[in-house]
C-alpha cells in the first residue's frame, strides 16, 4: 500500500501533486475511472485527484484555502458546503451528502 495524496498526520487545504497536496479529514470517495473525487470534510470542499498523475485540485471552493461553511449553490468555486460526508457519481454528475445542511447536492 502507498499513499496517493497527503502525508499521514498532516492537515491542510493545499492543492498539488501526491503527498504535496493536503487534506483535512478526507471522508467519502468515488471515481469516474479517470479521477478520484474526495470529500475534504473539514475544509468543506470536494477535491479531484487525477489518478494517472496524482494531481490534486479543489473542485469546489477556493484553491489552497480552507473552506468556509455555508449552503451556497452556483459555480463550483463559489459553492459552499457544511461538513460534506459522502459522494457518488452516476457517470455525468456528482452527488454529495452535505450533512451540516441536511441536503443532497448535485455537481454537474
Amino acid at each position: 500500500m502507498t499513499g496517493v495524496a497527503n502525508t499521514a498526520g498532516a492537515g491542510g487545504a493545499t492543492d498539488g501533486t501526491g503527498t504535496a497536496a493536503t487534506f483535512n479529514r478526507p471522508y467519502g470517495i468515488t471515481t469516474d475511472g479517470t479521477n478520484l473525487y474526495v470529500v475534504d470534510q473539514s475544509n468543506c470542499k470536494i477535491r479531484k485527484i487525477v489518478i494517472v498523475t496524482g494531481v490534486v485540485s479543489s473542485l469546489t471552493g477556493v484553491a489552497n484555502t480552507a473552506g468556509t461553511w455555508g449552503a451556497t449553490d452556483g459555480a463550483a468555486a463559489a459553492a459552499l458546503f457544511n461538513y460534506p460526508t459522502d459522494i457518488t457519481s452516476d457517470g455525468s454528475s456528482l452527488y454529495v451528502v452535505d450533512q451540516g445542511n441536511n441536503e443532497i447536492r448535485k455537481i454537474q
